[in-house]
């Protein structure tokens, strides 16, 4: 789970994982950045100061991204990168994240409370924001081939999914 650098109950989000979450990453404020339960090879982070980035997934051996400003130049450089994985950066409240292009690290964005959360788990933000899903394109998405027509299937109202080859950026103040 990705949340901004902004003010927000995160009681919901905490018990949404079963036994809290394994992994509390943190804004450069100390409010929650990233939120799950992470399998600690899965994970390569770095605090460049007021610049965060993280991967979660199968970086390989790939070098940490080295030539950014921001979030973009984060995103940008972690294209770059082989592997199946999440890349989340966050700067002065900006936050980016995105999956794979090819779609099998899917991203999904709901609201709790006019606040935009992000996560791989489209389950876990219906739960969190209370907003139905319907079991029907859950279960269309879960098919290996998924056939064209049936490609931009919306998990439920509420919980939208982020187009693959999208950069998903949230504002927040710090």
């Amino acid at each position: 789970m990705v949340l901004p650098d902004t003010e927000v109950d995160t009681t919901a989000v905490h018990k949404a994982f079963t036994d809290g979450p394994t992994t509390v990453l943190k804004h450069p404020s100390g409010r929650p950045w990233i939120v799950g339960n992470l399998v600690p090879d899965q994970l390569r982070a770095s605090d460049e100061g007021h610049l965060k980035w993280a991967l979660i997934g199968d970086a390989g051996s790939a070098p940490r991204p080295t030539r950014y400003f921001g979030c973009t130049d984060v995103m940008s450089e972690t294209l770059e990168i082989p592997g199946s994985f999440h890349a989340i950066a966050a700067q002065h409240g900006e936050v980016a994240a995105r999956g794979t292009v090819a779609g099998t690290r899917a991203l999904f964005w709901a609201e709790l409370d006019g606040t935009p959360l992000t996560s791989d788990r489209a389950d876990l933000l219906a739960e969190i924001t209370d907003a139905p899903l319907d079991d029907t394109a859950l279960a269309l998405r879960s098919l290996e081939f998924l056939p064209l027509l049936f490609g931009e299937c919306r998990p439920g109202p509420g919980c939208e999914r982020f187009q693959e080859d999208a950069t998903p950026v949230s504002t927040g103040q710090a």
